[in-house]
């Protein structure tokens, strides 16, 4: 996805709510080079306790490929653990960023 001249960078806001079964991280602002250690965290500590876990990217305003790259290490930390992590309701531009790169194959993604 791409930042259109004049935009500001928008923050990251993560939150973690339950589902059943799982946590759901909703993360809205934008996910580039200066947040996505932030979320790399909040999914770890997912991971530590064992939850299956969904990205919610309903919010999302922007990706690079540095919070591409997270999504992605966390999906074979996910795996490499036996637990599912998913993601929810990409905007378009997201969900054709995930379908040129292949990445919507490896994904579980909800609608």
């Amino acid at each position: 996805m791409k930042k259109s001249a004049g935009s500001s960078m928008e923050l990251l806001r993560i939150s973690v709510e339950t589902e059943p079964g799982r946590v759901v991280c909703r993360i809205s602002g934008d996910l580039d080079a200066a947040s996505a250690a932030r979320l790399r965290a909040v999914l770890a500590e997912q991971l530590d306790e064992g939850s299956d876990a969904v990205v919610d990217l309903s919010g999302l305003g922007f990706i690079d490929s540095s919070g591409l790259g997270v999504l992605v290490g966390a999906l074979k930390r996910f795996d490499a653990a036996g637990r599912q992590l998913s993601l929810r309701a990409p905007t378009p531009s997201l969900q054709r960023v995930l379908e040129m790169t292949g990445l919507a194959a490896a994904f579980v993604v909800e609608r």
